[in-house]
């Protein structure tokens, strides 16, 4: 491993009491993501005909369904502070960046175009996106402002990226590459620095559940005490014992 590059350990993981469930009837969900600041999490839905977004605060007991048409909406991911969500929706007919309030409102599509745009996720500062784009031909990772501009692509990988995510606080980027052989890729916020890892770092054990993350698994670092998971019809925020529990992302001097 290269001095002064994210690495990645993996360490058994160990509960606490109580786990924080939201049960939803059996409908599937997916996609959780976990806001420290507000206790909430937002996650992906699937109401029978197509994918929703929803959240539900831990502190009130509440949920809210922020989308509710007849296109798929999915990927979402809070800012840091709990107030803006961005996520993929395929209002355009296909799929495109947009972003909105935690409440649902200000609905505003952030891609424009033809191409494929999927995976967003903020960064620490909440200034900048970074997806997953085929603009080029191929998936590739882009940035942007929070904004939608200054839109730029910033991977030239051999293997197309399935799914980006930043660290939550060191920006360090983390995606999911496909190809010759699965296996995740950390990189500088500005694609350079890039260190590679087998497909084993994504294996993530829970308890007796086994659950895939993929870039998905949020970065934990030390600062993040809680993490979300998708387990059959049920989304779990878990509180876990320290952060060395499931995936740990390293820094290294």
């Amino acid at each position: 491993m290269t001095t002064g590059y994210p690495g990645v350990i993996s360490i058994t993981s160990t509960t606490l009491d109580p786990v924080k469930s939201i049960d939803e009837n059996g409908l599937d969900c997916k996609q959780p993501d976990y806001c420290l600041a507000t206790n909430t999490v937002v996650y992906s839905i699937f109401d029978g005909n197509h994918w929703q977004i929803k959240t539900h605060n831990f502190n009130t007991g509440t949920g809210a369904q922020l989308t509710n048409d007849s296109v798929d909406h999915y990927s979402p991911r809070f800012n840091p502070s709990g107030t803006k969500i961005v996520y993929v929706s395929e209002a355009p007919s296909h799929p495109s960046i947009y972003n909105m309030d935690a409440d649902g409102g200000n609905q505003e599509r952030l891609t424009n175009g033809s191409e494929s745009n999927t995976s967003p996720s903020f960064n620490p500062a909440g200034t900048r996106i970074a997806y997953v784009s085929d603009q080029s031909g191929e998936k590739q990772i882009h940035v942007m402002d929070s904004d939608g501009a200054n839109q730029t692509q910033i991977s030239n990988e051999l293997y197309e990226v399935a799914s980006v995510e930043f660290g939550p606080t060191t920006g360090y980027l983390f995606y999911h590459e496909l190809g010759g052989q699965q296996r995740l890729v950390t990189s500088y916020a500005d694609g350079t620095g890039i260190s590679y890892y087998s497909t084993n770092s994504f294996n993530v054990r829970l308890g007796d559940d086994e659950v895939f993350y993929w870039v998905e698994f949020l970065a934990l670092t030390s600062e993040l005490r809680k993490m979300s998971y998708t387990n059959g019809s049920i989304t779990t925020v878990s509180e876990v014992e320290d952060l060395a529990d499931v995936h740990r992302i390293t820094y290294k001097p």
